[in-house]
């Protein structure tokens, strides 16, 4: 899965916050609670605008299910947080990169004027079947 890394200098904003009185020991606090802030409004972007304006949203709850930042939140021993597909059926690394999604199996069915013929047990014969059809693709 693709990731984006993103590297900081917060010089500046511990420099700023001792100023404003902090102590050392809440810097870390301070940036777990605004990186989770961070990627939850990502999160939120993401889901409400920058996904249905690329694609075709069929099921609007869909992406909403799928990216979360549970159980990857920043914490002050580990500043980092990660938003991810939870589901793993978004292809969003196809999405993002371009590409084809290919089936991982099964059998295609097209409608067919051909008369069905079927067994005495009711089942469609094999050589009717998708997959064993002449010139069919």
């Amino acid at each position: 899965m693709p990731t984006l890394g993103v590297d900081f200098d917060f010089s500046q904003i511990k420099q700023r916050a001792m100023d404003l009185g902090a102590t050392a020991d809440q810097i870390p606090y301070i940036m777990a609670t605004t990186l989770n802030m961070a990627a939850d409004n990502t999160r939120s972007y993401l889901i409400e605008t920058t996904w249905p304006s690329s694609v075709t949203v069929r099921n609007r709850s869909f992406m909403n299910a799928a990216l979360t930042t549970k159980g990857l939140r920043a914490t002050k021993g580990d500043l980092t947080v990660e938003i991810y597909d939870k589901l793993g059926r978004a292809n969003l690394s196809l999405h993002a990169k371009g590409g084809t999604r290919r089936a991982k199996g099964g059998n295609l069915s097209i409608p067919s004027s051909v008369n069905v013929q079927r067994t005495s047990g009711g089942a469609v014969r094999t050589q009717q079947q998708p997959k064993n059809l002449r010139n069919s693709f």
